[in-house]
């Protein structure tokens, strides 16, 4: 619908000769525009007037039915379209262009030669961005179409630096993350040292100024070591590389006791810190030979100690690193036997929700400990993260840092050789009462394939035929990590191993915070009668019938590993409840016990 005709006038107004450059359009000229109106004359009048002011992309359309198809095809930056069209009117155009999430954003201007309120708002509220009046005004036009580009190019600026942003500030929380203790490291200390390791790191805005470690000092002592740095963010992210780029140079080799420890970061922080900055910082050298620990803190929240079931603080005091040179740091010393648990964290644990109003002061803190002494050491920092989370469920106003050291008891169990030598794959508390009829009794926990590939050497050390049921073990172990915790699909695993990438794909999952804290136990019992073997993941089950008595699956290239142990291995194979629990069985005729230390 034309509505009142147009003038020469209303183009000629801005004064300029064509290809002028009086809009200074820049890359706006090259902008996609699309004009939709019934009208022969006004579509070639307002395209004159676009083309004489320098836009060189315009695609035109004669009704909102044939607009809505362009639009969708080309998707232009403006839309300018007739109000009152047949076919498909100017509102029902911004309607359902609106619905359409490609053009959330796609300014639209609509023209009309009706301007009473009451319209105005029916304009609105079918979803225009902006309405001018007939007769057009090329001034108002050309300028209206300006201004809603500069604002569409100026929103996808943002969008792109937002995105830049957003990818950098993942490169940099995953090269902060690398700063944390490897799952290796971890790893190859629980093996080396009777210790058990629980912990959870938690930025509140990407990057933390958080950030922890743990190091081997000698053949029987380790370190533990936590630092937070004021404030949270990139600032406090710098001050955490800071750190670890002195401790991995100068402090390498150190191994003096934790107070002269501290007393030196601090001397390098107050060169490097700037004024008003400063860390909080605990260090702990757990000393296993002589069941002992030393602790040494620099104002960090309070360190907590459980013995024999019982949380208690271990009060320890110090100013903070990086205010002044020279600080001379307290050093304790306190028992540490088997099953004793260290926890140590950061002070948004007891400053959530707020520091006038924290869900744990010490005593509370104390308390929801001491009821967590029951519960797998793996699944206590999400217990304390789950607490946080029901009173702060907008997230936390700081990064949080938990960190649980259990000293742990040696367990000895036959190597290939015959002979009874030292692992470190248990964690337990007590000895479980053992039944006159049983030879050994051991308990052990995996997570990784290579724990996996090493308690199966052990394991099979212990039977009579080795060599029979070490591939039945391997293959029950190999199943509860990569089916069980990992949860990784029958069909999944084929498609990985026609494309070599299981192993990267067990590796990846093992990184992820949804399965890194999940661990397979193995309970090995040896009577004068029978060998009894319990793998137990924690994964969701699964339908474990229909890979019982499978002989075709002897052949397969996967899904044979129930058969394999089941048909050459044990006498027998019983899975139970929801399959994530299996016991295996061998039969002896006689015994030959290796007694536990």
């Amino acid at each position: 619908m034309v509505g009142t005709a147009l003038t020469s006038s209303d183009f000629t107004d801005p004064g300029p000769a064509p290809g002028s450059g009086l809009l200074e359009l820049g890359t706006l000229a090259s902008a996609r525009l699309l004009l939709i109106d019934d009208s022969r004359f006004a579509r070639k009048t307002i395209n004159a007037i676009l083309a004489n002011h320098g836009f060189t992309n315009v695609k035109l359309a004669t009704d909102g039915e044939e607009g809505l198809r362009v639009a969708r095809e080309w998707l232009p930056e403006v839309i300018i379209t007739d109000l009152f069209m047949p076919v498909k009117t100017g509102f029902d155009l911004c309607r359902e262009l609106r619905e359409d999430a490609a053009f959330q954003e796609t300014p639209i201007i609509v023209q009309t030669s009706s301007d009473t309120p009451a319209l105005r708002g029916d304009v609105f509220e079918a979803g225009a961005s902006d309405l001018i009046n007939k007769p057009i005004n090329a001034r108002e036009l050309l300028s209206r179409i300006r201004v809603h580009l500069e604002r569409l190019r100026l929103i996808e600026s943002l969008k792109t630096y937002r995105r830049q942003m957003h990818e950098e500030l993942n490169s940099a929380k995953a090269m902060q993350m690398e700063l944390l203790p490897a799952d290796q490291t971890i790893d190859a200390m629980e093996q080396e040292f009777p210790v058990k390791f629980a912990w959870h790191s938690q930025p509140c805005q990407g990057l933390a100024g958080d950030i922890w470690g743990a190091e081997r000092l000698d053949d029987h002592r380790i370190r533990i070591w936590n630092a937070d740095f004021t404030g949270h963010g990139v600032k406090s992210a710098l001050n955490t590389f800071r750190l670890n780029t002195f401790l991995r140079t100068s402090l390498k080799d150190d191994r003096r006791g934790p107070g002269d420890w501290l007393a030196t970061v601090n001397d390098f922080l107050c060169e490097v810190l700037p004024v008003g900055q400063f860390a909080t910082m605990l260090c702990c050298d757990v000393d296993f030979r002589e069941s002992t620990i030393d602790l040494a803190s620099a104002g960090a929240p309070q360190p907590i100690l459980e013995t024999d079931g019982r949380n208690e603080v271990a009060s320890i005091g110090g100013i903070p690193l990086g205010i002044s040179e020279g600080v001379v740091f307290d050093q304790i010393r306190l028992p540490f036997p088997v099953g004793s648990c260290l926890f140590a964290y950061s002070d948004a644990l007891t400053e959530t929700p707020s520091a006038e109003t924290p869900l744990y002061d010490m005593d509370p803190l104390i308390d929801r400990l001491d009821e967590l002494t029951d519960v797998k050491l793996s699944k206590r920092p999400l217990a304390l993260v789950g607490d946080l989370a029901a009173v702060a469920p907008e997230g936390l106003d700081d990064d949080l840092t938990l960190v649980f050291l259990e000293h742990v008891k040696v367990k000895r169990v036959r190597d290939e050789q015959g002979d009874c030598s030292q692992i470190h794959l248990v964690s337990e508390k007590a000895d479980e009462p053992v039944a006159s009829a049983v030879v050994s009794q051991d308990t052990f926990v995996i997570r990784t394939m290579q724990d996996a590939e090493e308690l199966t050497k052990e394991l099979a050390a212990q039977y009579p035929e080795p060599d029979a049921v070490s591939t039945g073990i391997w293959e029950l172990l190999a199943n509860a990590i990569e089916h069980g915790n990992l949860a990784i699909r029958h069909d999944e695993k084929t498609e990985l191993l026609l494309a070599n990438e299981l192993d990267s794909e067990i590796e990846l999952r093992l990184s992820l915070p949804v399965f890194r804290d999940r661990r397979v136990q193995v309970e090995f019992e040896k009577s004068d009668s029978q060998i009894k073997l319990k793998i137990a993941d924690e994964g969701e089950g699964f339908d474990f019938q229909t890979y019982l008595d499978g002989e075709a699956r002897l052949d397969a290239p996967n899904g044979r590993g129930i058969a394999i142990a089941q048909k050459l291995s044990f006498d027998g194979l019983t899975y139970r409840g929801k399959g994530n629990i299996v016991e295996a069985v061998v039969e002896l005729s006689k015994a030959e016990p290796c007694n536990s230390a």
